[in-house]
């Protein structure tokens, strides 16, 4: 089996390093995902030393610097396909379903870590801001996404947020574009390499000037440049199966937020849905 880029110079180098950046250097083979999603001041913090030392460490490595490092590691994280990564998932847990359950819990908490950075928490309400003002959301999300694109529009129209799916695949896709228009803002799941069905949503909505959110898993994505927010999260741990933990509680964050941006609004809404569930029980 082939070793990963950064297996293989840890290996070559390891020896060499002071014990600082050796631990550096091992944690970042360890935790991919956490390495691409966070910067050089969130990995000194979470490890207890510098910026500099993790800098210094990616470059010791033998890559031109932290940046380098992470195009490289998004490389390989979008390169592995479902086998693949199930196969890491068998291997780290040793076919334990107990550990693998563990590992999944972990790689939660370690999405909500991430998500409780400050330079996180910012992008999150600059994203809440956008989508408050917009007249509706309309949120993208195709395969596994759908179901998460689904349930915050679940949760939204309950707060009397006007919300649009677009979960079509295919030339669906342009049936389900035509009830985009002025005002609206776009929200959009995309992790990996984006398929033609994401190229055509921020196309369209490029060229009606709606703003767009981007979640994704790399900041090395070509839509980078074309989205006004863009939130990097991780999917799973980085040698396991791609999971949504960190997905769900960020668009849980966006709806609790959103809530509180319209205070009277959503009492009003819940009061309603109250009112309407007695009904039924007093009728049932």
């Amino acid at each position: 089996m082939q070793q990963s880029d950064i297996s293989r110079r840890v290996r070559e180098h390891i020896a060499t390093l002071p014990l600082t950046m050796r631990r550096v250097a091992q944690y970042m083979e360890q935790n991919r995902v956490e390495v691409v999603a966070r910067s050089a001041a969130e990995l000194g913090a979470t490890l207890e030393t510098s910026d500099a030392t993790v800098v210094r460490t990616a470059k010791a490595l033998g890559y031109a610097g932290l940046a380098d490092l992470k195009r490289c590691l998004t490389r390989e994280l979008s390169n592995g396909t479902p086998v693949d990564n199930f196969q890491r998932t068998l291997r780290v847990a040793g076919a334990d379903a107990r550990k693998a359950a563990l590992r999944s819990v972990e790689a939660a908490q370690t999405a909500t870590v991430a998500l409780c950075q400050p330079e996180m928490l910012d992008r999150i309400q600059r994203v809440i801001d956008l989508l408050h003002c917009a007249r509706g959301i309309v949120l993208f999300g195709i395969g596994p996404t759908a179901h998460l694109a689904g349930y915050m529009a679940f949760q939204l129209r309950r707060l009397g947020r006007s919300v649009l799916v677009v979960d079509a695949t295919g030339r669906g896709i342009a049936d389900a574009m035509l009830e985009v228009g002025p005002g609206d803002a776009v929200l959009l799941m995309s992790y990996g390499r984006p398929y033609p069905e994401v190229l055509t949503v921020v196309e369209d909505a490029l060229m009606q000037s709606l703003p767009i959110v981007l979640i994704t898993n790399t900041s090395d994505t070509p839509l980078a440049r074309k989205v006004q927010e863009m939130i990097v999260l991780s999917r799973g741990g980085a040698h396991g199966m791609a999971l949504g933990a960190s997905s769900f509680i960020c668009l849980e964050a966006l709806i609790v937020g959103l809530s509180v941006c319209a205070p009277e609004e959503t009492r009003t809404r819940l009061s309603r849905l109250e009112q309407l569930r007695a009904s039924i029980d007093r009728l049932g």
